[in-house]
């Protein structure tokens, strides 16, 4: 596998039309092989994070991880941030999933954590830029301001 293969457009990143407090899992079907607290690192030629404390299940056949919790974070200009993600699932040949819902906290900027969707994605950067705009965190409607926040 070479850092092409990861470089195919996908669609820009949105959450669900409405906000859902509810993860719902697809199916395990087959083997599987069952995790808990561990460190998931998702890497690439062009970029890496580290997903903390996910408990899930792996499903070989569907190649795909369906996790019921974890954590992401990240920091914006030297300011810790972190994503406490609810249930999740992404594709394991693939460097990139979304998570909703999701609770943002950010003391240098929020006053209390805040409710949303999370997306990231690996991405090289691009020549100049500080960042690669992921992760990425979308506030969802039943909290007071919408924002966007991107890794720096």
């Amino acid at each position: 596998m070479k850092a092409s293969d990861f470089e195919t457009p996908t669609a820009s990143f949105a959450p669900s039309a409405l906000p859902y407090e509810e993860y719902m899992a697809p199916p395990a079907r087959g083997g599987v092989i069952v995790v808990k607290d561990a460190d998931l690192h998702l890497a690439t030629a062009g970029d890496s994070v580290v997903l903390k404390k996910v408990s899930g299940t792996a499903v070989p056949n569907s190649n795909r991880f369906i996790a019921t919790g974890g954590q992401l974070g990240w920091s914006i200009k030297g300011n810790p941030v972190t994503a406490d993600l609810a249930g999740f699932d992404f594709d394991f040949t693939r460097p990139e999933f979304t998570a909703q819902p999701v609770t943002l906290t950010y003391p240098a900027l929020l006053e209390a954590p805040v409710k949303g969707a999370l997306s990231y994605k690996s991405q090289r950067r691009k020549a100049g830029a500080p960042d690669t705009g992921y992760p990425r965190f979308i506030s969802l409607p039943t909290t007071p301001a919408s924002r966007t926040w991107a890794k720096t």
